[in-house]
């Protein structure tokens, strides 16, 4: 990983009767590396990669295009010019740091991007062209959904109390204390009541701060001892990397 990155990507080119694709693979000898120690081999990856759907998530403002593989492994991310030029020019410091989170395990909770590529086709009968770079990441959230466990997820900035997802449903009072019921039963139960539906839809959604101060009733998350090292020893660690990198 810590290699310097070859200064040119790699192409694959096709085409078909409507239109010519262009693929570029950048650093790919890095993310080839990556993608085998996180992901498994390269052809499950492509496996995943074949055919994405379109997603819209709530909670952010960047307004960047989302795609999710159909296996739901992988999420693409549409990424703008900024974006990309620092991932191609200060790209051996971040390869460097996760060398280091891989091998050497250090703490760090920054989800790992497992490719850079940019998509360009060009139509046969039109003169309209499309370019579009985008970064793949894991699905933090796929083995959870694959597994049926309720969950909520958070994006969290550490603003006032105005800050709410929109049309989200509160979590339920026994989630918050921690007793969670029988998830089977409680699908059963919330079948007639409709509340199925507003917790499922509050679980796809991710809420915002005063969501999650009204999930808590305020009170602290308490983690174990060794948990909140490395989470404390993770953020100091990430933090230091994004401010180096003006980030």
């Amino acid at each position: 990983l810590t290699a310097s990155p070859a200064p040119d990507a790699m192409r694959v080119e096709f085409e078909d009767s409507v239109a010519k694709y262009s693929v570029a693979v950048h650093h790919a000898p890095q993310y080839h590396i990556l993608r085998h120690w996180l992901c498994g081999d390269d052809l499950n990856f492509c496996r995943s990669l074949h055919r994405c759907t379109r997603i819209t998530p709530s909670g952010g403002k960047s307004g960047a295009a989302f795609f999710v593989s159909h296996d739901r492994r992988f999420l693409l991310k549409g990424v703008n010019k900024a974006e990309f030029k620092m991932l191609s020019t200060q790209v051996e410091s971040l390869f460097w740091y996760v060398d280091q989170v891989l091998f050497d395990k250090l703490p760090s909770m920054l989800a790992q991007v497992v490719g850079l590529f940019t998509v360009s086709a060009t139509w046969r009968h039109k003169s309209k062209k499309y370019k579009r770079n985008f970064i793949v990441q894991r699905n933090l959230r796929y083995s959870l959904q694959s597994s049926g466990l309720p969950h909520f997820c958070f994006d969290l900035k550490g603003v006032g109390k105005s800050r709410k997802a929109p049309d989200s449903a509160d979590a339920p009072e026994e989630e918050a204390n921690g007793q969670a019921r029988d998830h089977g039963t409680a699908a059963v139960e919330d079948q007639d009541t409709g509340e199925g539906e507003s917790l499922e839809k509050a679980a796809k959604a991710v809420l915002w701060d005063q969501n999650f101060r009204e999930w808590t009733k305020g009170k602290p998350l308490c983690l174990l001892s060794g948990d909140l090292k490395y989470l404390q020893a993770a953020v100091r660690n990430d933090t230091q990397l994004l401010s180096k990198q003006s980030l």
